[in-house]
């Protein structure tokens, strides 16, 4: 399986450390808990990052970074009866952020599967750095990555 992370070219070192949501928490994550977000498509990934950017982020210098998850790495993921009700909203519940950092300290796996809020039906996948198979997903080189000019109209 491939998944996709679109950084800050300023950040693509460090993209796959976890230390951003170990420092900025997101959805899946507290604060202090290292993880990495990623999409099951860079059309996703795009739309993911695109929700969060500001003026000041759309001048940005982004690269799209890809990883090869093996078959051999186990992937959770979290039953819809298991998500919190207002598991969508934003900022994210704690509830959901709780269920998140539960489960990267258990390391129950390296990859935990989670809805998308920006396109139902579509996953994102939170990687755990700290997750002993974590070594084993082959994370490419960055490759410069542009949005359209037209998403910047009002």
């Amino acid at each position: 399986m491939i998944v996709y992370r679109i950084v800050d070219s300023e950040f693509a070192a460090e993209a796959y450390s976890g230390k951003g949501a170990e420092d900025f928490p997101g959805r899946w994550n507290n604060k202090g808990i290292p993880v990495v977000y990623t999409s099951g498509s860079l059309a996703l990934c795009a739309m993911e990052l695109f929700v969060h950017l500001n003026d000041i982020g759309r001048q940005g210098r982004y690269v799209s970074i890809a990883a090869t998850i093996p078959k051999s790495v186990a992937i959770s993921s979290i039953p819809a009866s298991r998500l919190p009700e207002d598991w969508k909203t934003d900022p994210p519940s704690a509830e959901a952020r709780n269920l998140g950092s539960q489960w990267a300290i258990s390391k129950k796996s390296a990859v935990l599967k989670v809805p998308s809020v920006v396109v139902p039906g579509e996953f994102n996948y939170v990687l755990n750095p700290r997750h002993p198979e974590f070594s084993k997903i082959r994370i490419n080189g960055p490759v410069p990555f542009l949005y359209d000019a037209r998403m910047w109209k009002r």
